[in-house]
């Protein structure tokens, strides 16, 4: 009985401990959700930035290089690349020049640019410094120069992906944390859960030395109806010896009713020892009365007066207590 209070316990932590684990799960879930739709909003900036360096050839700066006097456009789109490469202010149009000098070596910087580690001072002057003109746009830059064209598709993208990742990467860090939370909780759980497993054991171990004290009724049920025979024909005995027939009469009687209500009694009596458990006195009686009257209803014989001692209890240790 002890122990089915202890394995009824250890479920009820278990299964509190596993609505924990399943609301920080969800939370996790929810915030990768939310995380990743943010990544594949950003995904098409990034294939557009690379689009754009991928459609600028060499030859493409070379001409670009070559421009003694630029149009304001381009000279804005080449200000705010090397500004998002880190100049603290765009440079002048002949300091651009030598830096596009070697192009494989300009484009490179532009492939390998890691827009994640990059502080968001560059990003925010471009914004409000140049983005914000009439003329940077890409209609007019492209009629201007191909090429200046194509830098101005990266800029933008880039600036649109850096835009979008500062507000998936607290959304991230949040997710590690759940994520954390949620493994350290479900390392606990399943520590509970292998404990409940060895009480739940030891529980069904008892079960079934239920069972086998059942399988011992069978057999004392066998026994009782063999003594019953032996009882009738004891009858003749009985009646010779008048008094102690009479006695003998009342004796089998009252172990007749025993016999009758043996299945019901005994089925009373293992409610009581799978069920008591704390109760008080009082309220396990209003249970046996309870069970009694169901029994009664539904046909199942048992004594009027149902009592565990009576039917469970030896006269003879009770009188030893």
């Amino acid at each position: 009985m002890q122990r089915q209070k202890s394995a009824d316990e250890n479920k009820k932590v278990v299964t509190a401990e596993s609505e924990v684990v399943g609301k920080k799960a969800s939370e996790a879930e929810a915030i990768e959700t939310d995380a990743q739709a943010e990544l594949d909003a950003a995904e098409p900036e990034v294939k557009a930035a690379q689009a754009a360096l991928n459609s600028i050839q060499s030859s493409d700066l070379v001409e670009l290089k070559s421009l003694n006097a630029p149009k304001p456009g381009v000279v804005s789109v080449m200000q705010v690349v090397f500004i998002l490469l880190g100049d603290k202010k765009g440079p002048d149009w002949k300091t651009m020049q030598s830096r596009i000098k070697n192009p494989a070596v300009f484009l490179r910087q532009l492939t390998e640019y890691d827009v994640d580690n990059q502080p968001d001072a560059q990003f925010n002057k471009v914004r409000k410094d140049y983005f914000k003109k009439p003329e940077y746009n890409k209609e007019t830059i492209t009629n201007l120069s191909k090429c200046a064209g194509s830098l101005y598709s990266w800029t933008v993208a880039t600036a649109r992906y850096q835009e979008l990742m500062k507000k998936v990467k607290p959304k991230m860090g949040r997710l590690k944390e759940v994520q954390t939370i949620a493994a350290d909780a479900k390392a606990e759980l399943k520590k509970k859960t292998d404990q409940l497993g060895a009480v739940l054991a030891e529980v069904a171990a008892l079960n079934e030395d239920l069972n086998n004290k059942k399988s011992e009724l069978g057999a004392l049920e066998s026994t009782i109806e063999r003594c019953t025979g032996q009882l009738g024909r004891a009858e003749t005995l009985v009646v010779l010896l008048a008094d102690e027939g009479i006695r003998w009469a009342e004796t089998v009687d009252k172990i007749q009713l025993e016999i009758d209500a043996l299945v019901g009694n005994v089925f009373l009596s293992c409610a009581c020892i799978a069920y008591y458990g704390g109760f008080t006195g009082d309220y396990r009686k209003k249970l046996t009365d309870s069970w009694t009257a169901e029994a009664k209803e539904r046909n199942i014989p048992c004594s009027d007066i149902f009592s565990l001692a009576g039917v469970m209890g030896d006269p003879v240790t009770i009188r030893g207590w």
